[in-house]
């Protein structure tokens, strides 16, 4: 799957994520769709631009079956100092960034690759900037954004493998590029004065994760009632497996929709996609694709079109009706 498509489903997946930040997110999306048309998809891995979710495995540890989690993030400033995007800082460095001196570095000591890099350029939103490790650019973007990897993503998978080294010393940075015009494009002016920074979270399993306080109260499903639904936890139960029907396509797919914590896995006939992991309580999506093109480059699934399909949805964890699946074509 290429960059282009990763940011396209993780972006309209996630945003949502973010309570109480719908203008900055707007703003935010504006810059990406920019970013999208300046910038070759040539990186394998996916950039999520948003100031709460995030894309990135977390192991589960006595809760369900699961063994791989993409979790939807608590904003820092909501958690205890160390955890964010479900997961506990291992390294981080932040300083001003000036024409001389537009980069920070740090080191860190992974022993798994179930991570994200947070970048932080003091709010501007105006920001650009570039991530590498160990020398490798893995993708230039807006500020604020976190960078991470599906376990199970194929081909992208292999590229994080290969860039990080597990207990090992890894050196992670984060350079400032030029802000953007008002047409999305790189102003050809210096690096500003300002501020650049970068964080690296390493996964904890779900059980071991501080989750916020319980205010699901004042979030509404992200699709409103307009949507229609295969899946309500509201009817069916919080926790448990259930399955609906579908036809693969070209414009066939799916959207999950949570309000609160806890894991879905997701499968189409059998064969497993994902599962995702919710850490806050707040309006959150993921969209699935289930055309034949992007369930064998995102997933490895390999199902003609126009194929009559079983799509099994697991839940567990969940403290309360905090998740629905709503469908994007009809039947």
């Amino acid at each position: 799957m290429t960059t282009e498509q990763q940011l396209r489903e993780t972006l309209g997946a996630h945003v949502e994520g973010a309570p109480g930040n719908s203008d900055r997110i707007g703003q935010v999306r504006g810059r990406i769709r920019a970013h999208r048309q300046r910038r070759a998809a040539g990186t394998a891995l996916a950039l999520a631009v948003v100031a709460a979710a995030v894309v990135v495995p977390l192991t589960t540890a006595g809760r369900g079956s699961a063994t791989h989690v993409q979790p939807i993030a608590t904003p820092p400033e909501q958690q205890p100092a160390g955890y964010a995007y479900g997961g506990r800082a291992i390294g981080s460095a932040s300083g001003r960034s000036s024409p001389a001196q537009p980069r920070v570095t740090f080191t860190v000591r992974p022993t798994s690759y179930l991570l994200v890099i947070a970048t932080d350029c003091g709010g501007d939103l105006s920001a650009e900037v570039a991530v590498a490790v160990n020398g490798h650019e893995l993708t230039e973007g807006s500020c604020g954004a976190q960078l991470g990897q599906v376990a199970d993503a194929g081909a992208a998978r292999v590229e994080w493998q290969r860039v990080i080294h597990l207990d090992a010393p890894n050196t992670v940075t984060v350079t400032r590029l030029s802000d953007t015009n008002d047409d999305g494009h790189l102003a050809a002016t210096p690096v500003p004065t300002g501020t650049v920074g970068g964080t690296v979270y390493q996964g904890v399993p779900f059980t071991a994760y501080p989750l916020p306080p319980d205010r699901v109260g004042t979030y509404p499903f992200p699709s409103g009632d307009s949507a229609r639904t295969e899946l309500d936890s509201r009817t069916v139960g919080a926790d448990g497996t259930f399955t609906f029907s579908a036809t693969t396509g070209a414009k066939a797919g799916f959207e999950l929709e949570l309000i609160g914590p806890g894991l879905v896995d997701i499968a189409v006939d059998g064969q497993h996609l994902q599962t995702y992991g919710s850490y806050d309580y707040g309006t959150q999506d993921d969209g699935y694709a289930l055309s034949a093109e992007a369930l064998a480059a995102q997933y490895g699934v390999h199902l003609p079109n126009g194929k009559h399909v079983t799509v099994t949805v697991t839940a567990s964890d969940f403290a309360g009706p905090y998740w629905r699946v709503t469908a994007r074509t009809p039947r």
